[in-house]
């Protein structure tokens, strides 16, 4: 009995029929502006708040199916007239993304995880 239970949980796990999956997520913002002032949702389910050169990466970590990721950056330095692109990603793949060109614009990308 002990030996066809674990035979069924390794066949269920494997092919993910009882444990609900998670996704690594990662924001990046990329662009030639010279700095940006950066909003994001964090794991902790928080907003944080930073500025940063380019390029700017945070590792969300895992997330299920529906949680809200977000994150905005504004061209902060006048009279910067470069470019950036968020993105959010889920396992390397792109979810949501966003662009702005020039001071003082702001670019978003947002969604809940499907």
């Amino acid at each position: 009995i002990a030996l066809s239970l674990l035979v069924f949980m390794a066949t269920a796990c494997s092919a993910g029929s009882i444990l609900s999956p998670s996704s690594t997520i990662l924001y990046q913002i990329t662009g030639t502006a010279k700095h940006v002032s950066i909003t994001y949702q964090s794991s902790t389910g928080g907003t944080s708040q930073t500025g940063s050169a380019l390029p700017f990466s945070y590792a969300y970590g895992s997330a299920k199916k529906g949680d809200f990721l977000y994150i905005s950056a504004q061209i902060d330095t006048s009279p910067d007239a470069g470019n950036i692109t968020v993105t959010i990603l889920k396992n390397g793949t792109t979810l949501f993304s966003g662009t702005a060109n020039g001071f003082p614009n702001i670019a978003t990308a947002n969604g809940s995880l499907p």
